[in-house]
């Protein structure tokens, strides 16, 4: 609530008798807001009405508001005659003191003639404590007319100010019409001036704009026929007919200009910047980009502007050739703008690039700000392109993906062989992306590979980050580029694309694909090459297929055996279509040799170990019954299964004892290793001491009772080592096997023997 004092000369008041005074005032105000009194009431005393103004009737009404130290002193002064000596000049000054937002311009020239303010009526007794009033409860005076004119005069000097105090000539009723309707159409225009209606000359400088009425002349004072006709006011003038007289499109974008005016450093000069924008294009000049980008400013009058052609024209343009200005403004407003204007600005955009810089600058724009725009961009591009291919060459690399994704780029022509080409130099970076059709990449890789323009371990690399690009890539290079691609790969990264090569259309290529990256892989890895071109083999598969199958297989079976600690290996996924004999014989050795048996089955698996051994092709078979023996131990778990296997399986090993023991102590010891548990180790030890050793079926030297097999008693002493380290019993576990079996007990000892004696180095 404002504050409020009434002031004039009074024979009886608040501060005295027969003197110029505060006659009323709230309590709060003039017994505790001393400095705000003071200056309330300095604002009276100042004000005086000169000689000339005799006649209340014909005397001007000074009405207005000034900002002092964060309070606004709202005021109102009329002239009331002459004091009881007969003096002239005697005027009755009503003044409310609050915070500006509180006493906001607008609205305080809405009660300019209400009836609320006090005009000189004499104060009797109590009526000298006035309540704290707000402006919004004055009560409605009469309308005050507005003369368009001088209305339009008015704004041009507000819209013209620069800080300087401005003195208008005019009667102080005109002006308070004038800006009553200047704070209608431009709400808070006048809030950072002071203000006043009439001032005599010794108080005009307080204000930043005040009137004067003639006969009181001034020698600075300013004529609303000056401001109508002098060309140092063109803009503002301008400004303010557009304001007050415009159309509805030029008033709503005049709203929005003066909503945006904060985003400036001079609010006023803003404004008048972005307005200058839309004066341009009305008066059919010939706008450039910068003098409409102050209207790109805001959303709203972006939004406005661009609803013209010639604005969407003139900053199209601007767009295509890459004006970075322009690039800023419409980023700022983008999301604010209607799809169909994005569409036209993509699309003129489009006609008006010229260098690979602006076609570049406008595709970034359009396509990390509207969805439609760049769609337009893309296909007026292509539209263009079709009648000149030339164009292509100017495209950046992500309109070339656009393009290429868009049904809009033709099967075959000149058109797509200028994209392939101008796509060549980029492939790299369009192959990240997301837009890029996988067959259009491979053809532009093909043209980089052919030119020269592209890294071929990059490339690479490239097809191995993604397996669309792989795939499309094997279904359009020649074998020659696919080698050459997977050259430049390490020969298991190299594995990824091969994979996704692999079509049966396409079987041969990959299978002769496969043998060269077999080469480069080590002896017991070189089945994942023929496992992935595995899935494109069917029937019995090309000519070199069987080949490469065997010879994988066998080099991984010798790798196990080599190896007791080697991870087994999903070899099935080499034979898992293959459809011819030798490929079904192998893929159920294979799977028989990957599981062990059901106890109580081993008689069965053994058995069905041999009949698969048979069907394998016949050079390929004493390797397969070392292995099939081999991994059979490191799955059993008792002598007797251990037993059972050897016997069957004896016979493919030539008879020989000494390899039997050999591959069953080494299956053993995997088993043992591989399952951190004694049992496979046990039994193989089990087997060996009582079916091998104690009968003298194996060789051994007499002394030391040591097998003479080299081979098999290192693997006995490893895998007695293990077996003892995870079983502390094992000693007591075997002398319970060797009651009356001398041979087995020697060997035994002698395996604990080197066991537990200390070596040293």
């Amino acid at each position: 609530m404002a504050e409020q004092l009434y002031f004039t000369w009074a024979d009886h008041g608040l501060e005295g008798r027969g003197m110029w005074q505060i006659v009323a005032a709230t309590e709060r105000l003039f017994h505790r807001l001393t400095i705000a009194r003071r200056q309330a009431r300095e604002l009276c005393t100042e004000f005086v009405y000169p000689p000339v103004w005799r006649d209340p009737a014909t005397a001007p009404t000074s009405f207005g508001w000034r900002d002092v130290e964060g309070l606004r002193y709202a005021f109102r002064r009329v002239h009331n005659g002459v004091d009881q000596f007969g003096r002239p000049g005697v005027f009755a000054a009503h003044v409310l003191i609050d915070r500006p937002e509180q006493l906001p311009a607008r609205q305080l020239l809405a009660g300019a003639a209400s009836p609320s303010w006090w005009s000189g009526a004499a104060i009797v007794g109590d009526d000298a404590w006035l309540p704290a009033v707000s402006i919004g409860d004055f009560e409605p005076g009469a309308a005050i007319p507005a003369d368009d004119d001088v209305t339009t005069a008015v704004l041009t000097a507000v819209l013209a100010h620069a800080g300087r105090p401005v003195l208008l000539s005019m009667d102080s009723a005109l002006i308070v019409g004038a800006l009553q309707r200047v704070t209608t159409v431009l709400p808070e225009v006048l809030d950072d001036l002071s203000v006043s209606t009439y001032e005599p000359r010794a108080t005009r400088a307080n204000y930043g704009l005040a009137a004067t009425t003639p006969p009181d002349d001034d020698p600075l004072e300013l004529h609303a026929e000056v401001l109508l006709a002098d060309a140092g006011v063109a803009l503002p003038r301008d400004v303010a007919r557009l304001t007050l007289n415009g159309d509805e499109r030029s008033r709503s974008y005049v709203a929005h200009s003066w909503a945006a005016r904060e985003r400036g450093p001079s609010p006023r000069a803003t404004f008048l910047s972005a307005c200058r924008a839309l004066l341009v294009l009305r008066d059919g000049k010939d706008p450039k980009p910068r003098d409409l980008l102050p209207g790109l400013r805001s959303a709203g009058t972006a939004a406005d502007l661009l609803d013209r052609i010639q604005a969407r024209e003139v900053i199209a343009g601007a767009l295509g050739a890459g004006d970075r200005p322009t690039v800023e403004a419409l980023r700022g407003v983008g999301p604010a703008l209607e799809q169909e204007t994005w569409t036209s600005i993509g699309e003129l955009a489009a006609r008006a690039v010229a260098t690979p810089d602006g076609s570049r600058t406008a595709f970034r724009l359009l396509d990390t700000t509207t969805r439609h725009g760049v769609q337009a961009f893309v296909a007026e591009s292509v539209r263009l392109a079709l009648t000149d291919p030339a164009l292509v060459r100017h495209w950046p690399e992500g309109l070339i993906a656009s393009a290429c994704r868009g049904a809009a780029l033709p099967a075959t022509g000149d058109l797509r062989a200028a994209v392939i080409s101008a796509g060549a130099a980029h492939v790299l970076w369009l192959a990240d992306n997301r837009r890029m059709p996988p067959d259009m990449w491979a053809q532009m890789l093909a043209a980089a590979l052919d030119h020269g323009l592209v890294d071929v371990a990059a490339a690479a690399r490239a097809l191995r980050a993604d397996g669309n690009l792989a795939r499309a890539t094997g279904a359009t290079l020649p074998a020659s580029r696919l080698k050459t691609l997977l050259g430049a790969l390490h020969p298991m990264e190299a594995l990824e694309p091969l994979r996704e090569w692999a079509a049966p259309r396409r079987c041969g290529i990959c299978v002769d694909l496969a043998r060269q990256v077999a080469r480069r892989l080590p002896d017991g890895e070189q089945w994942r090459a023929a496992a992935a071109v595995a899935g494109c083999v069917s029937g019995t598969g090309p000519g070199a297929w069987p080949a490469l199958r065997n010879q994988v297989i066998r080099q991984r079976l010798a790798h196990e055996l080599d190896n007791v600690g080697a991870a087994r290996c999903d070899l099935t996924a080499v034979v898992r279509t293959d459809a011819g004999p030798d490929g079904r014989a192998w893929s159920d050795f294979l799977r028989l040799t990957g599981r062990a048996p059901v106890p109580g089955t081993w008689p069965q698996h053994a058995r069905a170990l041999a009949d698969a051994v048979a069907r394998l092709p016949a050079p390929d078979q004493a390797l397969a019954v070392r292995y099939a023996l081999y991994i059979a131990a490191s799955h059993a778990t008792i002598g007797q299964d251990v037993a059972e296997i050897a016997h069957t399986l004896a016979p493919g090993l030539g008879d020989d004892p000494g390899e039997t023991a050999e591959l069953v102590l080494r299956g053993g010891l995997r088993g043992t290793v591989t399952t951190r548990g004694p049992e496979a180790g046990v039994a193989a030890l089990f087997y060996v001491a009582l079916w091998l050793v104690e009968p003298s079926a194996v060789r051994r030297h007499k002394r030391t009772g040591e097998l003479a097999r080299q081979a098999a008693q290192d693997a006995a002493m490893r895998l007695y080592s293990a077996v003892a380290r995870r079983d502390p019993r094992l000693e007591g576990r075997w002398q319970a096997w060797i009651v009356d079996r001398p041979r087995a007990e020697r060997w035994l000892r002698g395996l604990h023997g080197w066991h537990t004696v200390p070596r040293h180095g």
